[in-house]
């Protein structure tokens, strides 16, 4: 059920994407021709005034089909510029084109700016972590130490561990950090940024059990929620890094685990059932963050701040995805992971969710203004729009065709890697 309403949420991602399409296109008189919701052959269709209007069966997207589309198609086969229709995407001039192609992502972060907006006023339960950190890239030189308390960054408090990804830079840069360690305050400064930080500083993650994954080795190990994990093979452990280098050093592939419930002690034994030693938890966040608004204005801001914020960071991960493919590719989701985070988004409630929706909403608005380099998303049009604005006439269809096959190679890669990362996931 939740797999089926994540397909939903994706198709009306699309839909608001689109709508804003037509709105502008309607607004500019250019003719539409289709509208769509899903793709695929039209389960349902209606004709009103020159648009028709479907209902199709693949709930993975849809589309907005604006008279002209073909224009540059037939030019490439007659091997001349033809006049384009006035009422035709290529009939108005450059800049009402841009604006069309602008409103898809708009009407995306109008959407997105809304819902957080609305969790803002209504306030929202995050689970999240401590400002308590443990070092998991031990081969760095790091001046942090296990157990410290980050106590403030810059001088800006840091009471949670998600405070971290809000204050630090995202290119590598002079930072003060102040942490409690030993009962003692200790300021310090490090030259790191966000990626930088993250690869070596993790929260201390408590060993308490939140899930356990059906038929996993925990389960059947009798393990269950809110089970707090003591020990493996008489080896005291107090943290997830603890947990994770114990077990990449097991040569067995049966142990002795200890963990206390409800004050007792009791001990199992743990048979691994896959050669990367997966227990099959999940362990559980330490707190949770109430993150609600006074009122309209401090909630517009907050949100307003939001969308920057995840818009930056978009951007920010495709120009390092360009900058240094081999090492980020690793990184890109395909359409099975999107829809798997929209269905574990449910299980943290509808506030959750939706705040999930409101950030893929932003993601596609991102990823189509900003990959500027495939002309079949609305960055692409935008480049390519402007430069004909500025050099005063349009580029030759050849030109663009080459383009256009540039965009589709580059689309390929990218959804064959992520659909790759997907099956890797599972």
């Amino acid at each position: 059920m939740y797999i089926f309403f994540s397909i939903l949420a994706f198709t009306f991602i699309i839909f608001i994407h689109e709508l804003g399409h037509l709105f502008f296109a309607r607004l500019f008189k250019v003719k539409v021709e289709v509208f769509s919701i899903g793709i695929g052959p039209s389960l349902f269709k209606i004709k009103i005034k020159d648009t028709e209007y479907r209902f199709s069966p693949i709930f993975l997207g849809g589309y907005c089909k604006l008279k002209g589309s073909e224009h540059l198609e037939h030019e490439l086969r007659l091997n001349k510029q033809l006049e384009a229709d006035k009422d035709s995407i290529f009939g108005i001039s450059h800049f009402k084109r841009i604006l069309i192609y602008f409103a898809g992502p708009l009407f995306n972060l109008i959407f997105a700016l809304i819902v957080f907006i609305v969790i803002e006023m209504i306030g929202i339960v995050y689970p999240d972590y401590s400002n308590k950190i443990i070092v998991i890239n031990k081969n760095a030189l790091s001046k942090f130490r296990d157990g410290d308390v980050i106590l403030n960054v810059d001088n800006t408090n840091i009471k949670y561990y998600s405070d971290l990804k809000k204050v630090l830079p995202l290119k590598n840069s002079k930072v003060t950090f102040t942490v409690l360690r030993d009962g003692e305050n200790i300021s310090f400064e490090d030259n790191t940024s966000l990626d930088k930080f993250l690869e070596e500083i993790n929260p201390w993650i408590d060993l308490v059990v939140a899930k356990v994954k059906i038929n996993s080795s925990a389960e059947v190990a009798g393990l269950q929620p809110n089970d707090r994990i003591v020990s493996i093979n008489d080896v005291s452990i107090s943290n997830n890094r603890d947990l994770d280098d114990l077990i990449s050093k097991l040569d067995v592939n049966v142990v002795d685990i200890k963990y206390e419930r409800d004050g007792e002690i009791l001990t199992s034994k743990l048979v691994f059932q896959d050669i990367n030693k997966n227990l099959g938890i999940y362990l559980l966040p330490g707190l949770k963050r109430l993150v609600r608004a006074d009122n309209l204005v401090i909630a517009f801001t907050n949100s307003f701040n939001k969308v920057l914020d995840i818009l930056g960071r978009i951007l920010y991960s495709i120009i390092e995805l360009f900058t240094n493919f081999r090492s980020n590719s690793k990184n890109i989701t395909g359409p099975v992971g999107m829809i798997n985070i929209f269905a574990g988004s449910f299980s943290f409630g509808v506030l959750y969710w939706l705040d999930t929706l409101a950030i893929f909403n932003l993601l596609i608005a991102g990823m189509n203004l900003f990959f500027v380099v495939i002309p079949m998303l609305d960055g692409g049009q935008i480049l390519i729009s402007f430069i004909e604005l500025v050099r005063g006439k349009r580029f030759k269809a050849k030109i663009i065709y080459y383009f256009y096959l540039f965009g589709i190679l580059m689309m390929l890669i990218l959804f064959i890697l992520g659909l790759l990362n997907d099956l890797s996931n599972f």
